[in-house]
Order: C-alpha cells, then structure tokens, then sequence
C-alpha cells in the first residue's frame, strides 16, 4: 500500500513540474517552436527564459488576479517603461521574502 502511496506522490509531483515550469515554457515562450541549435546558445537561451519566467511569477502579485503571464509579456511590449519598472520595483530582498512563492 505504501508503494502505491509514494508512486501516485512522485507522478503528482512531476506533474507539478510539468504543469508549473515546462507548460509556460512552451505555451509563454513557444519553447517547442525554437531552433537554436548551438548548445551554449540553447543552454542560454533555456537560462534566460526560466530567469524570465521566475520573474514574471514574481510579478504576478501586482497585476489583477486573472492576469497571465502571457498577458503581462503583451503589456511589457505595449508600455515598457512603466510595466519594468513596476517589476523591477519588486525584486529587492525584503519584496521578495513578502512573496508567497
């Protein structure tokens, strides 16, 4: 019964993984859709675009509550200026212990 227990744990837990880090790389990023090929480019690339995403979760706090991390990428591209720095103005150490992350 215990084995049954921990498999049905290790499955849900991969599915957090997928559902919270590998999900919003592909459909935020378009991640499945890139052809670098270079590996210090794809391991850059692939460092960048988990450093973004950490971000943007991050950032998720000073949007409305339905508000997408696709759709903050759309405001980001609209009105740069003012969406960065309203990010940048969360990602100082007191900020981010406040998070519940």
């Amino acid at each position: 019964m215990q084995d049954a227990k921990d498999f049905s744990r290790a499955v849900r837990d991969h599915w957090g993984i997928e559902n919270g880090l590998h999900w919003h790389l592909d459909f935020t990023f378009k991640d499945d859709k890139n052809t670098t090929m270079a590996k210090n480019g794809a391991k850059g690339l692939q460092m960048l675009k988990k450093l973004s995403l950490a971000i943007l979760k991050i950032a998720q706090c000073v949007y409305p509550k339905r508000t997408s991390i696709k759709g903050i990428r759309y405001l980001l591209t609209m009105k740069f200026e003012q969406e960065i720095g309203k990010i940048f103005s969360l990602l100082n150490a007191d900020n981010l212990e406040n998070t519940n992350m």
